[in-house]
This record gives structure tokens, C-alpha cells and sequence, in this order.
């Protein structure tokens, strides 16, 4: 998407408009367009000398870092919508920027508190009639909790963010929360495996399956490429759950083939390492070596990230299926000594937000 040209971002709503587009954008395939538009908003906002159409365009930029993969700099970005947000002195877009703070931080394992703040801006939410905010809130919340085994919180904050996102479409994409919701019914599952619930963890994945399956719909109604890519391997995961491996590795194939014409190489970096593990299981060495090196390639490229130690354990565990000893052992110290670094820059990030 060509830069527009400046009359087109003559005011302050023309900024903002444009801010809204770069989200858009992004969230419909198109990273690199959207971040471009975002940053050209900023920049005519800060020759403008518009603090609140600035503050519009940092908040773009940050939620647009969040879905190409970028939390390091959606950190970066976040911090300056915060403390331009905290001079402004506006509530809303103070509260915009500390929810793409805090779901960076928790992306990076940075969050002291992730929960409180989260909880913290739902409430100043409610409190001012804040629809875009609290959906955004209550999204981050749902994930989080999730993660966490809190399964029916995050059920709680899922449900009412779907609802106001579709009393607000701008407050969130209905895609994007059903395909939550779909990966809230995987976690699930996993817990109840685990605790040797075999019946009720089926029931979850075939809740999972259909939720998905309903994101994908909703997404392609949108254009939300990147919600389908995750949807599909989402569908894949649970297929795996309840016994059905070739469906599951066709899933998600369908997935990173998506994010590849689609030119969306941050979304499919778990994806690959996903396909990766299930083809080892499967003892398809070839696939699994090529999933995971590729994996590596697309996560360098977002340093830190998780999925760098990821891959090289798994070429680790690539090596010593075929009988390799020394290169297994030598992926396995890489992997050790990305997952320390990731662990130092988590440091350093948490010591930005403070």
C-alpha cells in the first residue's frame, strides 16, 4: 500500500481514521502496509503538532507490532503511547496503550502483574462507558486467564468481549475472539487429559473444533487472514487431542500454506513448530527437520522469541532420532543458550514498563 499523500492526513480525524485503517490492515494480511500507514500517521500528526492524533497513531503502530509477532517493539511503541498519554492526560488512550503494554509483556514473560493491570483498566473502563477499551481488556484478560488453568474466568471475559464487540465492530474482531474461545476449549482439553478425564477432554475438543471452525468462517467474512491461519492449526491441535493425526498435520499444513501466500511469516512460526513435533511423532524425520529449521529462520527474524529455543530443540530431537548424537547435542546447547537469552531480554523489558 503506497504512503498516502499528506493532504489525505490534513487533521486530526484524518489521522485517526488512518490509524484505524493500519489496524485494519493488519489484521486482513498486510503487516508491513499497516505499519507503514500507521508510522506516516505519526509522523504527519507530530508536523500537525496534534498530540492526541499521535497518540492515535502509536497506539496503531503498537497493536500492529502485536500481530505481526513483534512484541519487542510493541513494547517500545506501548511505552511511548503511555507516557504521551500520561502528558495528554487522556484516560482512554492511556488505557489503550497500557493493554498492548501488558499483553507484550505477558508474550514475553516480562509481566510482573499482567493480571491486576489488565483487571485495572477493565474497570476505569466500565467506569467511563468505554466499549473500545473494555473489549480490549477483557480479550487480553481472556487470554491470559487462560493460559493460567482459569478456564471459566476466561470463559467470563471471552463471552462479554464478543458481546461488545459486536455492539462496537472497532472494540475487537468477532473472528479473532472465537478463535480464543476455540483455543480456551484446547487448553481445557489438555487440563482434562492430564487429569485423566478422557471423556469430558473429547467433549472439548469437539467444542474446539467447531469454535474454530466458526473463526474461520467469521475471519474470511473480515479478511482476517492472520485469525484463519491461527483457526486452522487451532482445528489441527484438537484433531490431535482426540487421536486423529493425519487430520491434524493436514490442518495445519493448510494453515502455514495460508501464511505463506498470504506473506504472513510471523504466523505461522508456531504453527511449524507444532507440525514439526507431530511429524517427528510420526516419524516423518524429513517434515520435522523442515518445519523446525524453517520455524527458526522466520523466528530469528523477531528476536526474542520462545520459538527460536523451540525450534532448536526440536532439530535437537530431529538429530537424535536419526542417530546423531553430536548434532543433537549441539542443537540442544543453542536452544539452551537462546532460551537464556530470551530470559535477559525478558529482564530488560521488564524493567522498561517499570
Amino acid at each position: 500500500m503506497p504512503f498516502l499523500p499528506p493532504e489525505a492526513l490534513a487533521d486530526e480525524a484524518s489521522i485517526a481514521e488512518a490509524s484505524a485503517r493500519a489496524i485494519t490492515l493488519a489484521r486482513c494480511g498486510e503487516p508491513r502496509a499497516a505499519l507503514n500507514l500507521a508510522l506516516q500517521a505519526r509522523r504527519q500528526a507530530q508536523s500537525l503538532e496534534t498530540m492526541r492524533g499521535e497518540l492515535e497513531a502509536l497506539n496503531a503502530a503498537a497493536v500492529v507490532h502485536l500481530i505481526r509477532g513483534d512484541a519487542v517493539a510493541a513494547v517500545a511503541t506501548a511505552i511511548d503511547a503511555r507516557d504521551l498519554a500520561r502528558r495528554a492526560a487522556d484516560r482512554s488512550l492511556l488505557a489503550q496503550s497500557v493493554v498492548s503494554l501488558q499483553m507484550s509483556a505477558f508474550i514475553l514473560g516480562a509481566g510482573a502483574d499482567v493480571h491486576a493491570a489488565l483487571r485495572e483498566c477493565t474497570r476505569e473502563a466500565l467506569e467511563h462507558g468505554d466499549i473500545m477499551v473494555e473489549a480490549r481488556a477483557r480479550i487480553a484478560l481472556g487470554v491470559v486467564l487462560g493460559d493460567g488453568g482459569h478456564f471459566d474466568a476466561a470463559a467470563y471475559e471471552f463471552d462479554i468481549a464478543l458481546r461488545l464487540a459486536a455492539r462496537m465492530p472497532a472494540a475487537g474482531s468477532p473472528a479473532r475472539i472465537t478463535a480464543n474461545i476455540a483455543n480456551l476449549h484446547r487448553k481445557r482439553a489438555t487440563a482434562l487429559f492430564a487429569g485423566g478425564y478422557e471423556a469430558r477432554g473429547l467433549r472439548e475438543c469437539a467444542e474446539a473444533i467447531a469454535k474454530a471452525h466458526e473463526a474461520c468462517r467469521l475471519a474470511a467474512q473480515e479478511g482476517a487472514v492472520s485469525v484463519e491461519i491461527d483457526a486452522l492449526a487451532i482445528s489441527g491441535c484438537a484433531h490431535e487431542q482426540r487421536g486423529e493425526p493425519a487430520r491434524a498435520r493436514l490442518l495445519l499444513r493448510a494453515s502455514i500454506a495460508l501464511g505463506r501466500a498470504a506473506r504472513c511469516p510471523p504466523a505461522i512460526v508456531w504453527v511449524l513448530c507444532e507440525l514439526g513435533r507431530m511429524s517427528l511423532a510420526a516419524s516423518d524425520v524429513e517434515e520435522a527437520r523442515a518445519a523446525f529449521a524453517e520455524a527458526l529462520e522466520l523466528a530469528r527474524e523477531l528476536r526474542p522469541s520462545r520459538k527460536i529455543a523451540t525450534a532448536c530443540f526440536g532439530l535437537a530431537d530431529v538429530e537424535a532420532r536419526i542417530g546423531r548424537p553430536e548434532g543433537a547435542s549441539r542443537w540442544r546447547e543453542r536452544g539452551a543458550e537462546e532460551a537464556a537469552a530470551f530470559e535477559i531480554a525478558a529482564l530488560q523489558t521488564r524493567r522498561q514498563i517499570g
